[in-house]
Order: C-alpha cells, then sequence, then structure tokens
C-alpha cells in the first residue's frame, strides 16, 4: 500500500512541485502590487491634502490683499467721506 502511494507520489511529484510554485509566483505578484498601490495612493493623497491647503492658503492671502486694498483706499479719502459713500453705496431700499 505504502509503496502504491510512493509510487503514485513520484509520479506528480513534478507537477504538484510546478503547480506549488506558481501559486508562490502569484502570491509574491500579487503582494508586491498591492504595496506599489499603498505607496501609490498615499503619495496622491498626501499630493491632494497639499493642494487643497495650498487653495486656502491663496484664498486666505487673496482676502487679506482685498481688506488692505479697502482699508488704503478708505484712509486716502478725505473725513466723512467713508460715511456718505457707505450711506450711498449701502442703504435698503
Amino acid at each position: 500500500m505504502i509503496s502504491l502511494v510512493t509510487a503514485a507520489f513520484d509520479r506528480v511529484k513534478g507537477w504538484l512541485t510546478a503547480g506549488l510554485a506558481l501559486l508562490v509566483a502569484i502570491g509574491a505578484a500579487f503582494l508586491v502590487g498591492h504595496r506599489k498601490g499603498s505607496k501609490t495612493t498615499a503619495a496622491q493623497a498626501e499630493a491632494e491634502r497639499v493642494r487643497a491647503e495650498n487653495a486656502v492658503l491663496t484664498d486666505a492671502l487673496d482676502a487679506a490683499k482685498e481688506r488692505n486694498h479697502v482699508e488704503d483706499e478708505i484712509a486716502r479719502m478725505p473725513a466723512g467721506d467713508p460715511i456718505e459713500r457707505l450711506l450711498r453705496d449701502w442703504s435698503r431700499d
């Protein structure tokens, strides 16, 4: 009985080895691809976070420039003129 099992194993040993090698190769390729994909996804997320932060900072800078422009414009006006301008341009109808 044992000799029968040994003979059968000897016949399929090459196929089993090839199949196992194929499974190991597929598993290794999967793991390598998974690591690459994880790194790429992390890099893309970081780039998106930097872009969003840059947009927020740019908006804040634009708002500060506009505020300074308005303050300078009001400072150059004669006394009482800003109040008249507000009453003229911002009154309810």
